[in-house]
Order: C-alpha cells, then sequence, then structure tokens
C-alpha cells in the first residue's frame, strides 16, 4: 500500500505557505512563497507561482498519495472555488485528493480545532469573519477592498491617509498621521504625497490594495503617542469586526451560547487593537472563550487534509 502524505497550503495576496507532512505527522519540508490571489494576478501567474512553491516538495513524495487542502484568501464565490481547484490539480500529481477552502477556514481549524461553535477574525492585509456551528457556516466582511474590507491594513491604510489629508487642507482635525506620512516620502507637505501616491498606484494597479495597506503600521506610532485620530480610527475598525462577529453569531443561532473565537493577521499587533477588541466582544457575549492558539494557518489545511481520508 502506498504511503499517505499530507499537504496543507495557504495563499495570500501578498506570500503563500506551504507545508508536507507523512502519515505520522513528521513535517518532510516546509516553503515560503509568493501570492496566490487570481483576483490580483493573472491566473497563469498563480499557476507558476504555485508550482514554484510546491514542486521541491512533490519531488520528495514520488510514488506516494497525497492529501492536499489549499487555502486561498480571494475564495469567496462558485466561480472563485472552480478556478482554484483547477489551478491546483494543474500543480499536484495525478490521482491527489485536494480541497480548496477560503484561508478563513483553514485558520479556524488551527486557532479552535476542537470546539462546535467557532468564529475566526482575520485582519491583515485584507480581512474576514467566518464561524461554524458544527453544521452550517456562516461569513460576514471580506468582499474585497471595494465591497467590503473593513478592520483590513487596507482600511487602516486608506483612513490614515485620508485623516492626513483632511489635517493638511483643514477639514479635519489636526493629526500626528499627517506628519508621519510626509516623512514616509521624504517631502515638506501632503502636497508632495498626492502625486507619490497617484503615480505608484496608476503604475500598479494590481497591487493598490497591498499598497494602501502599507500605511497602516503609521498608526501603531500616532497611537503610542496618544493622536486623537488615531485612536478614532482603531475605534472604528474595532466596531466594523465587532459587528461582523455579531452578524456570524447571529447567522450560526450563537449569540447566547458557548463559543471559541480566534483571531489572525498582522493587524492585530497594532498597540491596543486585540485587546479593545477582545473587551467589546467580552461584554456582548458573556461566553466566548478565546483561542490561546498561535501556530501557523497552515498547519489548519494540514489537519483539514487528514479529514479527507
Amino acid at each position: 500500500m502506498k504511503q499517505r502524505f499530507y499537504l496543507g497550503v495557504e495563499g495570500g495576496a501578498t506570500k503563500s505557505t506551504a507545508i508536507l507532512v507523512d502519515e505520522t505527522s513528521h513535517v518532510l519540508g516546509e516553503r515560503k512563497g509568493k501570492a496566490l490571489n487570481y483576483q490580483y494576478l493573472r491566473e497563469r501567474r498563480v499557476k507558476q507561482n504555485l508550482a514554484e512553491l510546491l514542486n521541491p516538495l512533490l519531488r520528495k513524495v514520488r510514488g506516494g498519495n497525497i492529501s492536499a487542502v489549499f487555502g486561498f484568501a480571494g475564495l469567496d464565490t462558485p466561480k472563485d472555488q472552480t478556478v482554484y481547484t483547477k489551478i491546483a490539480h494543474s500543480v499536484l500529481p495525478k490521482g491527489s485528493s485536494l480541497q480548496a477552502v477560503n484561508d478563513t477556514k483553514i485558520a479556524l481549524e488551527v486557532r479552535c480545532p476542537k470546539e462546535k461553535n467557532r468564529i475566526l477574525v482575520i485582519s491583515g492585509t485584507g480581512s474576514s469573519v467566518y464561524g461554524e456551528n458544527g453544521k452550517t457556516s456562516a461569513k460576514s466582511v471580506g468582499w474585497g477592498f471595494l465591497l467590503g474590507d473593513e478592520g483590513s491594513g487596507y482600511e487602516f491604510g486608506l483612513k490614515t491617509l485620508k485623516a492626513a489629508m483632511r489635517s493638511f487642507d483643514k477639514r479635519g482635525e489636526k493629526t500626528i498621521l499627517e506628519k508621519l506620512i510626509v516623512q514616509k516620502f521624504g517631502g515638506k507637505t501632503m502636497l508632495d504625497v498626492v502625486p507619490a501616491i497617484y503615480e505608484k498606484v496608476g503604475n500598479e494597479k494590481r497591487n493598490t490594495k497591498r499598497y494602501v495597506a502599507s500605511f497602516a503600521p503609521l498608526l501603531d506610532e500616532a497611537i503610542l503617542q496618544k493622536d486623537t485620530m488615531a485612536l478614532a480610527i482603531r475605534e472604528q475598525e474595532v466596531e466594523e469586526l465587532f459587528q461582523g462577529v455579531s452578524a456570524v453569531a447571529k447567522q450560526l443561532g450563537i449569540a447566547s451560547a458557548e463559543f471559541c473565537l480566534g483571531t489572525t493577521g498582522s493587524l492585530w499587533k497594532m498597540p491596543g487593537f486585540q485587546e479593545q477588541f477582545r473587551k467589546k466582544i467580552k461584554k456582548h457575549f458573556p461566553k466566548v472563550c478565546f483561542s490561546t492558539n498561535t501556530d501557523s494557518s497552515v498547519w489548519g489545511a494540514v489537519l483539514l487534509a487528514k479529514k479527507l481520508i
């Protein structure tokens, strides 16, 4: 009988990760790679990036059976499911078992692996809220930066830029964010910033979301200096993600029940963001239990891959 191997892949808009394990969960290889979101890259490019990520791992298991789960950040619709499944099949050996899911599902699997009622909140370059009650699933937020990416690095970055602009032209209150952005560009005023931003976006339209999100870290310094506008932006995004959790909990019928809540994404490192969010969640959902698992989300894909058999 052929040996079975399990492959987990996490593919985002900025980077990707893959882990290959054997039947005893021994890690045979782990690799980092390029973006795998076909909504920002052409399908041909995603296939190329995926092949570069996986080929060195696949060479380790020639002749074996592979069960693989791919968690993609851009998988939100039936069309996305079809496209990503086709791409994954084109890279894996024939006969492999595979499933393509949204990356929230693999992150949830590793954050709350044993609980029936569970919700995951992603706050990175993009954002999403996803939950399961054992039988059904529900999603809120995470519809892309045009239709609904509240609580994401993109939203934080966009509000940072707009707050700085309003500070400059006197429509809004003065904020240190204006100074920080000007310094980032090495300019003298926001008038030096405006053309530079539009030139960057014009040259790299497919990377607009990532570029705008790159301004979100400026909030960290402003928050530490207790800048009023920076604190207000943080509070607004806490509210947005809270609304997402409330919507998912209501859809699943677990608003009054015990449930596990996990978080993942780089924005949770923002000073006070996680603490403020948890305080609001606990106030409205007293039976919530916050996950303490910090394993990489890609391990959730491995766990799901083992369930395919």
